[in-house]
């Protein structure tokens, strides 16, 4: 009973939580002014942050062709990131993201070791991506920062470090979780023991698969295209931001895209942990605003460019992750 409890209480926790963050921040503007900031975007600002969000996908995509060994045509694996963008925003700590597992093995057809492997190493490879590129940001701007500033340089130091160090052993990590599990397994005879051998088997067949993706040379085009992604997707923020901030004075000359990426980073921060709600809405904005008012935004702008950018984003990701979806999971002649 407490173990169907505990998700039940986070869920609610997470609620409670979005809930008064929400209303807290609502408090603090007038809502005539966020939908007076909605209806008066600049428009071809917006158009800019489509178009990049379009290169962004199909690097995304491209990046996971070249994981995959070229075994899914691009165009599929378009829909496919589609659908794992819509998941990702809708559940809390990116476990949406396993979205691309189920749809790349049973709508593509790929066996599981490959379709976690890829799942693995992109996900390590994006960690890897920000880290020199939120350092590049923080000696950018970090005369206009206070002391703090070094201690994130030193963190993101840590972080790049650490996940470089996660690529290497991953391969060896996998094989020894896979060898606990069969230890487990060994010693239990218990109905689940058949699972458990299921799972330490998928276990060493994804790090053979980590190790043939290393033997294809793949680690360098990889993290290129990892970069261009992470651009991509802060580059496309920057001009949603812009065509959000248009009709309160800001211009192009005015908003530092250093600035931004940092900002951004920050409130997508909030997206991994356990506490974010459904789609984010509360502790998204909250950390929007606290990173933002820290780069000397007042809090006012902050909380309107919060709210607004963090619906159209949903608007644009929901309606074409959902249209990827429905296509994918459409009945075809010889499967169910």
């Amino acid at each position: 009973m407490s173990l169907r409890r505990g998700p039940v209480l986070q869920w609610l926790a997470s609620l409670v939580i979005s809930v008064a963050l929400l209303y807290y921040l609502l408090s603090q503007i007038e809502l005539r002014q966020l939908a007076s900031t909605l209806t008066n975007l600049h428009l071809p600002s917006l158009a800019l942050f489509v178009a990049i969000s379009a290169a962004g996908l199909l690097t995304r995509s491209a990046r996971y062709w070249v994981l995959l060994d070229k075994k899914i045509a691009l165009w599929p694996l378009m829909l496919v990131t589609l659908v794992r963008n819509l998941f990702v925003d809708l559940l809390p700590a990116r476990i949406g993201s396993l979205s691309y597992v189920y749809m790349v093995t049973s709508r593509c057809g790929l066996p599981l070791d490959e379709a976690l492997a890829s799942f693995f190493l992109a996900f390590v490879f994006d960690i890897v991506a920000i880290a020199p590129l939120l350092l590049l940001a923080l000696l950018a701007v970090g005369g206009t920062l206070p002391a703090g500033s070094w201690v994130l340089g030193g963190l993101a130091l840590l972080l790049l470090i650490g996940c470089l160090a996660a690529l290497y052993l991953m391969g060896p990590a996998l094989r020894l979780l896979a060898l606990t599990l069969s230890a487990v397994v060994s010693r239990r005879k218990s109905s689940t023991a058949p699972r458990l051998a299921r799972v330490a088997q998928s276990f060493d067949s994804t790090a053979d698969e980590v190790d043939a993706s290393w033997q294809r040379g793949v680690a360098l085009p990889v993290f290129l295209l990892s970069i261009v992604v992470r651009l991509c997707k802060f580059g496309a923020y920057y001009c949603l931001l812009h065509a959000v901030l248009v009709p309160h004075g800001y211009t192009w000359g005015t908003l530092s895209f250093p600035m931004v990426f940092l900002g951004v980073a920050g409130a997508e921060l909030s997206a991994t942990l356990p506490l974010h709600s459904l789609a984010g809405f509360g502790t998204y904005e909250a950390a929007w605003t606290l990173g933002f008012t820290q780069l000397g935004m007042s809090t006012e702008i902050a909380i309107l460019s919060g709210f607004a950018t963090h619906l159209l984003s949903q608007v644009h990701d929901y309606g074409l992750g959902l249209l990827a979806f429905l296509w994918l999971m459409r009945p075809r002649r010889g499967r169910p």
